[in-house]
């Protein structure tokens, strides 16, 4: 059985926008057995997309389905999945053509790439030995 700190391929993680703060009041979340905080041999790409949530992941939701995107339009949501779809080809590139430029793409700030400023947050973890 693998053990999360004997991994030593990085993972890119997207997550959707943040939960309000109300929500965890009620619902503490719990992140203690988290892989991604146990990885300790592997850099770990962590973007959470704040136009996002889960169902918006999927194209076909986009593209099809009468959704209700709350504070954002249908077009800024769809610009957020096109900037999620090149994190992950350059993370892609990065990870499995040992392009070093891929991961950089990763480190840069979204306004660097296009982005309005909020629009992603980007964390790395470093490897630990």
């Amino acid at each position: 059985m693998m053990k999360p700190e004997q991994l030593r391929t990085p993972p890119l993680y997207l997550s959707q926008r943040p939960q309000p703060f109300e929500r965890g009041l009620k619902h503490k979340p719990d992140h203690s057995g988290s892989i991604l905080q146990k990885m300790t041999g592997a850099d770990v790409y962590l973007l959470t997309m704040h136009a996002m949530e889960h169902v918006y992941f999927g194209t076909s939701y986009l593209r099809l389905d009468p959704l209700d995107f709350g504070d954002y339009t249908r077009d800024k949501v769809a610009r957020s999945y096109a900037q999620g779809a090149r994190y992950v080809l350059n993370f892609l590139n990065g990870a499995l053509k040992g392009d070093r430029s891929g991961f950089d793409y990763l480190m840069k700030k979204p306004e660097q790439l296009g982005m309005p400023r909020h629009s992603v947050d980007t964390r790395f973890i470093a490897a630990r030995p």
